[in-house]
């Protein structure tokens, strides 16, 4: 059963995207659930969820970001703490 432009959800897979990168049935299946597959679908997989992400308001990107880069900070931080301890 065919879905409409409207019914189709966002992070799908467009039929036209499928035929430009050759993918089966079977494979844009495994691309719309996140199954296991091979490289292209995995590829095609990461690339959906990207662009999901980047339609993400900015503000929250930006505290995205901000929690990431602090959360990067403070572990490494914490490793020379330990590190200083142990030594």
């Amino acid at each position: 059963m065919r879905r409409s432009r409207e019914q189709q959800s966002e992070g799908e897979l467009s039929e036209s995207r499928s035929q430009e990168l050759g993918l089966s049935n079977l494979e844009q299946k495994e691309i719309n659930e996140g199954g296991r597959a091979k490289a292209v679908v995995i590829h095609e997989v990461i690339r959906l969820e990207g662009e999901n992400e980047l339609r993400r308001p900015v503000f929250a990107l930006a505290w995205s970001g901000l929690a990431a880069g602090l959360s990067m900070g403070f572990s490494m931080v914490g490793q020379g703490l330990i590190y200083s301890k142990l030594q």
